[in-house]
């Protein structure tokens, strides 16, 4: 029956597929059961090949309306909670934001069954199905600024499948769970003759993934620092109101005094005015620092040359500024922004004027160690991570996550920070204005958290370490270039394979 849906195109089997993509949200954060990526997968393209290519775009679409719909529902929060759109806007908004990430995996589904329909199970399965999806899945990361948000790989991070992100970073755990359900397909459809070959393909897949398991590209160097991270728990709506600024910096200050760690973490504009409006604060904390012999490095707006920029300073001990170099679409910058501004509130949120900061930018140096700084939605965009990992000790990502509410938006961006530490190899510190900060070890590890809506502070002996990932090594963009070159050379060489008959 659900076979005569899927070919008729049916009311039904696009119910069907809304709950196969909905179901995915809980491979990931905060749920973190990984396998769960894999049956609404199966169910969803198992009949791609028996489909006209309109309908394959068709259940695409509404499988990834389920994916993104369930997966990113935080985006509703921010609208109607914080962007003053009401019910009406908010709701369209959402649809249309989820509607529009939708479409890449509905052209990928359809490139998939218009190009290789008619080719060989084993070269449509194995080849072709990857080659579609992470094709589709890059484009979405760069394309209209990009959202590498709730990709396949990003699922994996509990799983076994996690060993290769060291070597081919998150793209390449994406490929090897297109891989997987490949497999699966294969196996479920497989004649008698089939079940020698396939076995041996399982084989080796587990003993492949089992190998890199034992794998340790780094190790601790015996080198480490004493950190402190502040998270201040301000309510997003009080943030930018002048008459609390007062308040909000002195929690800072009367917090940090006395604490005698190498380095003080305050979050994402931490410090709610320009320098010029608070000197003789900046003055103070400069001072407190230097009397505590410590750095302290915080989030605060800066304006330079007539230009505002989100961006981090250190005071004490150490002096530097990093400015954010991705800015969040209709938050940090407004795109036809004479067209929109004045339309509604959302689009004159506060620090809703911010200009990019240069992509090349000095890493920032604390304690004769190099410092790799991420903003915010910086850390979901690995190439960015990528210029500042190099040559760097340590990250530290610092964000606002109360955009978010009480949704699961905090845990995945959490989820998306961890897979860039294991990626790089490299101790990441995460800052945060309500939750969840955490320190981050090389392994992906979560060592310690501050939980979501909680004040206070989180002490950690940072351990770094000696040694390099493949992946930071090479970089994603070779990375991408090495997986996207094996399945095209694949599809050429098997080329003389035209019948999609079972073996």
């Amino acid at each position: 029956m659900i076979q005569q849906w899927a070919r008729r195109g049916a009311w039904q089997i696009l119910i069907l597929q809304l709950i196969a993509g909905a179901s995915l949200v809980f491979a990931y954060a905060p749920f973190g059961q990984w396998y769960l990526i894999f049956p609404g997968l199966v169910f969803s393209s198992y009949f791609l090949a028996q489909l006209t290519t309109k309908q394959a775009f068709i259940q695409g679409f509404a499988f990834a309306l389920g994916h993104f719909g369930a997966g990113m529902s935080w985006v509703y929060i921010s609208m109607y909670h914080f962007g003053d759109t009401g019910v009406f806007l908010a709701t369209l908004f959402t649809l249309g934001f989820v509607a529009l990430l939708a479409l890449f995996p509905a052209l990928a589904y359809a490139l998939l069954n218009r190009t290789f329909k008619h080719t060989h199970r084993l070269r449509f399965w194995l080849l072709a199905w990857p080659l579609c999806w992470l094709l589709l899945e890059w484009i979405r990361s760069w394309i209209f600024t990009g959202l590498p948000w709730l990709n396949l790989g990003h699922s994996q991070l509990e799983g076994p499948l996690s060993g290769i992100m060291p070597i081919l970073g998150a793209d390449g755990a994406t490929v090897w769970v297109c891989l997987l359900v490949g497999l699966i397909q294969l196996t479920l459809t497989a004649r008698q003759r089939m079940a020698l070959p396939l076995a041996s393909l399982w084989v080796v897949q587990t003993l492949l993934i089992l190998l890199l398991h034992q794998v340790n590209w780094v190790k601790p160097s015996g080198d480490s620092l004493s950190v402190t991270v502040v998270q201040p728990n301000v309510a997003q709506e009080d943030k930018w109101v002048p008459a609390n600024r007062i308040k909000a910096m002195q929690y800072l200050a009367d917090i940090t005094k006395g604490d005698m760690n190498d380095l003080i973490i305050w979050p994402e504009a931490a410090i709610p005015a320009l320098p010029s409006q608070v000197m003789g604060f900046l003055e103070s904390v400069d001072a407190l620092a230097h009397t505590q012999q410590q750095t302290i490095l915080s989030g605060i707006p800066v304006q330079t040359d007539g230009r505002y920029y989100n961006a981090v300073q250190l005071y004490g001990t150490s002096n530097g500024e990093y400015h954010k170099r991705k800015l969040v679409p209709f938050g940090e910058y407004v795109p036809f922004a004479e067209q929109l501004r004045g339309l509604i509130s959302f689009f004159d949120m506060p620090m809703s004027s911010f200009s990019k900061g240069a992509y090349e930018q000095p890493r920032l140096v604390i304690d004769d160690h190099q410092v790799a700084l991420a903003i915010c939605y910086e850390i979901i965009f690995s190439a960015m991570v990528a210029q500042q990992v190099a040559g760097s000790d340590y990250l530290v990502t610092l964000s606002n996550d109360a955009w978010f509410g009480d949704s699961h938006g905090p845990q995945q961006h959490l989820e998306i920070a961890q897979i860039r530490a294991l990626e790089y190899g490299i101790p990441i510190i995460r800052g945060t204005n309500d939750g969840i900060s955490a320190f981050i070890d090389a392994d992906g590890r979560l060592i310690k958290t501050l939980a979501k809506g909680v004040a206070g502070t989180m002490q950690h002996q940072l351990a770094l370490y000696s040694g390099i990932t493949p992946y930071r090594s090479m970089g994603p963009t070779w990375v991408l270039v090495i997986l996207f070159s094996t399945f095209v050379l694949g599809l050429v060489l098997t080329h003389k394979s035209k019948s999609h008959e079972p073996d």
